[in-house]
């Protein structure tokens, strides 16, 4: 039992490197923290990871983290999930009668980018760069919407119009087609006519 105002443990490794191998384990102002020092002592790296006791949130580069879990850094931060290269790495989103009703998902086998609501997969990005939307794979006979990486746009419906378009103000132009960045020609609305 240690008390004092931080209480702390420094613990020392014996084969570690010059300046890499303290950390110290403290107690202070109601945060658990880990923090790296230096051979002598010194600060190294603090907040390397912190536990707000008062409210459970988990930091990693903060002392206050106001998040269930916060990642912070001075520059860029990110956050690495790495996974077998022919299984998922995936974060889940859920609530108390679904803990993945939403999920966000990369496939190593397929090297694909998923994106779940509501329990199924909604949206793809496949190994090409083609965005699928309502369908897993790149085909026109395959119902759903797909943007190709070339700039092509292929829309696949059974039984209703594959594609709605609706101008709300005054008459136009529609569809602009263009060649080269310059206009070659339109679909306009006039009245209630093309």
């Amino acid at each position: 039992h240690i008390t004092a105002n931080p209480a702390m443990i420094l613990l020392e490794d014996s084969d570690g490197g010059s300046d890499d191998k303290k950390a110290q384990i403290q107690v202070d102002s109601g945060a658990f923290e880990v923090n790296a020092r230096n051979d002598d002592d010194s600060s190294r790296t603090d907040n390397i990871l912190v536990a707000d006791l008062g409210n459970g949130n988990v930091g990693i580069g903060t002392n206050s983290p106001t998040y269930n879990l916060s990642v912070e850094d001075t520059g860029s931060a990110s956050i690495g999930i790495k996974a077998g290269t022919s299984s998922t790495a995936r974060v889940r989103f859920g609530d108390s009668g679904d803990d993945d009703v939403g999920q966000v998902v990369y496939d190593n086998g397929s090297d694909s980018m998923r994106f779940h609501t509501n329990a199924s997969e909604r949206m793809r990005v496949d190994a090409t760069g083609n965005l699928l939307v309502g369908k897993t794979t790149s085909s026109g006979s395959v119902q759903g919407a797909e943007l190709r990486e070339g700039g092509r746009l292929i829309a696949t419906s059974d039984g209703n119009a594959p594609v709605f378009i609706n101008r709300l103000t005054d008459d136009g132009a529609v569809i602009t087609i263009r060649q080269d960045n310059a206009d070659i020609g339109a679909i306009q609305t006039a009245g209630s006519n093309l």
